[in-house]
């Protein structure tokens, strides 16, 4: 039976508009990662949007043999820098230390929001929301640092066994002793543990180790867990299915607890209060401008639905890829104009009146919510340039993806609207 309790967790932990940062951590990881791994970069990066979704979490656990620096426990240098409110109305803090929650270098966010529909919070707690998610990030190093990726062989071969450590859920103990762990979380009855290999299970607060029975009932804990999985080398794989990409069966089993982290606060600040926040990082390829980090509507390219690919693009090798967002100031069927956070205008174009025909198309097909493009929608645009080109009309051989941008897809009983 395939185990989802880390994904569920995790979703549930994480905000949907983190699906960027998360995805920038794992490219990242990938690319530095060791030769014996780069056929997995191929595979994964020539997958659409459900795939990918679908192997992000598989990714990060794959990848994990990679050996970090010590650090500190990141969520304590958290300072709130400032406060100011936005053009929209809501409150926006400047923090530091944020950068700090993850060894790769992948989260460059420096601003938060308070999301609109969120009941109103103090500076404390906003702190502790940031500090929350903050902790997230650096506990996904701190497995990874404490317990190394090993296989059957030193360089991985198809059909090789893989053992490693991963997090598998976030909630609250209601036992626990050297050798099982019973959680109580959100989405299922309590979940029982035994200990991996007979071996006492050890426990964790922030970067140090602690005594098992300084775990109590009703802490705040992540179960770390040791798992086996058949390794795959992609390239072969491609080769063996006439370049048709398919998902291997990994086949993950899950071989005992091996730890209890206890997270520093209360279990609240990890799930439902993370959606109270959207990030605001810098743009990648323009780290003068902030993209606000959403919940999102693919308008182009829509052919083949959400996560379509361009036809019109046209990459060369030393493009690298950019991103833009801002309030549409003028649009027609294939051109839009867009005013970035900075008060700059850029025009992109796109194939085949992809505007119209997605305002004509697709964009009634979103139920309860006004998904319409149009002049005041706030947009999301990633292209494709030379590192060097500064030019703000992108054309549609460069445009990779417009999205429109919205709000409160992390609140049940608030309704969905543009950003």
């Amino acid at each position: 039976m395939k185990d989802l309790t880390f994904e569920t967790q995790l979703i549930a932990a994480t905000p949907k508009y983190s699906d960027n940062q998360f995805v920038k951590s794992v490219m990242t990881k990938i690319k530095n990662d060791n030769p014996q791994k780069n056929s997995f970069k191929f595979w994964l990066t020539h997958l659409h949007k459900p795939a990918m979704a679908l192997l992000l979490l598989a990714a990060i656990t794959l990848i994990s043999g990679v050996v970090y620096a010590a650090i500190s426990f990141a969520p304590g240098l958290i300072e709130i820098l400032g406060k100011k409110t936005s053009d929209r109305g809501t409150a926006e803090y400047s923090v530091s230390g944020f950068n700090d929650c993850a060894s790769n270098g992948s989260l460059n966010a420096e601003m938060f929001e308070v999301n609109s529909y969120a009941p109103k919070i103090s500076d404390d707690d906003f702190k502790k929301i940031i500090q929350a998610k903050c902790e997230l990030h650096w506990l996904e190093d701190f497995v990874n640092q404490t317990w190394k990726t090993y296989g059957t062989h030193l360089e991985w071969q198809d059909g090789d066994k893989i053992f490693y450590t991963r997090l598998d859920t976030l909630g609250t103990v209601k036992q626990v002793n050297a050798t099982n762990l019973t959680l109580e979380y959100l989405y299922g009855d309590p979940r029982t543990y035994n200990s991996f290999g007979n071996e006492p299970v050890k426990a964790y607060f922030k970067s140090t180790e602690i005594p098992i029975d300084q775990i109590k009932p009703g802490d705040t804990t992540f179960s770390i867990v040791r798992v086996s999985e058949t390794y795959h080398d992609m390239h072969k794989q491609m080769s063996q299915s006439d370049k048709t990409v398919y998902l291997p069966n990994n086949d993950p089993q899950m071989l005992g607890l091996v730890a209890v982290f206890k997270m520093s606060l209360p279990l609240q600040y990890y799930q439902e209060m993370q959606g109270y926040i959207n990030e605001i990082p810098k743009c990648m390829g323009n780290e003068h401008e902030y993209c606000p980090s959403t919940g999102s509507i693919d308008i182009y390219p829509r052919e083949g639905g959400e996560g379509a690919t361009n036809p019109y693009l046209k990459r060369n090798d030393e493009d690298v890829m950019k991103q833009i967002s801002g309030t549409v100031t003028e649009l027609n069927a294939s051109d839009i104009t867009i005013k970035s956070r900075a008060g700059e205008n850029y025009k992109f174009s796109v194939g085949d009146n992809g505007f119209e025909v997605y305002n004509h198309d697709y964009a009634n097909n979103y139920t309860n919510i006004d998904s319409k493009l149009k002049i005041g929608s706030n947009v999301q645009v990633t292209y494709y340039q030379k590192p060097q080109d500064t030019s703000k009309i992108i054309s549609k051989e460069q445009t990779f993806r417009v999205t429109l941008m919205i709000e409160s897809l992390n609140f049940k009983t608030a309704p969905t609207k543009q950003y």
